[in-house]
């Protein structure tokens, strides 16, 4: 895989966060200004892809090698008692 999984964690936070916000900024006031099926479309397709990439971003964390990480220290635990 490509860089470390903080690195990936982050870039897909960032991405995600950056989608909401085109969204928030270009496609709900076309949305108010002509209320078709096909704005309300745009609206909720490019908000589900975001919320995709930030729902992916969430197992990363239980990777991550941040003290006090309790995402990491509830996997740990599940991995230990697996062995």
């Amino acid at each position: 895989m490509l860089g470390r999984d903080t690195t990936r964690r982050k870039a897909a936070t960032i991405l995600g966060t950056i989608l909401v916000l085109l969204v928030a900024v270009f496609y709900v006031p076309i949305m108010f200004a002509q209320p078709t099926v096909e704005t309300l479309n745009y609206v909720a397709d490019t908000l589900l892809f975001a919320a995709s990439i930030l729902i992916g971003a969430g197992p990363l964390a239980a990777r991550c090698d941040v003290p006090g990480n309790p995402a990491r220290d509830d996997a740990s635990s599940h991995s230990k008692a697996a062995a």
